[in-house]
């Protein structure tokens, strides 16, 4: 009986060692849904002004999309990748001034493989689309 428990155990461990593991965030890697599946985009970002700035991708047409894209110090200049789910090509970016306003920038039409250069304005509170 005991050489019995340990085969099991012995298989057991051995499917799990040998699983990858799921992120459960990350949806479904076998659906060939258009949805489900991401691309990947390029930004050039500059900073000019004196305040941090945290940057986020969002899908113009339901604002629930929202992606962090990433953090960009004062005077910073910085590319970033970041990933979009391909159903999302119109997007806006709103950028989040830290102790600052929150800007949202007009949409664009994302296409794989090019490359957005977004400059941030240098004083963000005097700017249009800036609250």
């Amino acid at each position: 009986m005991n050489r019995l428990a340990a085969l099991i155990l012995a298989v057991a461990v051995t499917g799990c060692a040998t699983a990858r593991p799921v992120n459960p965030f990350a949806g479904s890697r076998s659906s060939g849904s258009d949805e489900m599946r991401t691309e990947v985009f390029r930004v050039r970002a500059m900073n000019p002004s004196f305040m941090d700035v945290t940057i986020f991708a969002v899908n113009a047409f339901s604002r629930g999309q929202r992606v962090r894209i990433g953090r960009l110090a004062s005077s910073q200049e910085r590319t970033f990748d970041f990933r979009m789910p391909s159903s999302a090509r119109d997007v806006r970016f709103e950028l989040e001034y830290f102790t600052g306003p929150l800007c949202v920038t007009g949409s664009i039409v994302l296409v794989p493989g090019d490359i957005v250069e977004l400059v941030l304005p240098a004083e963000p509170r005097n700017e249009r689309g800036c609250r």
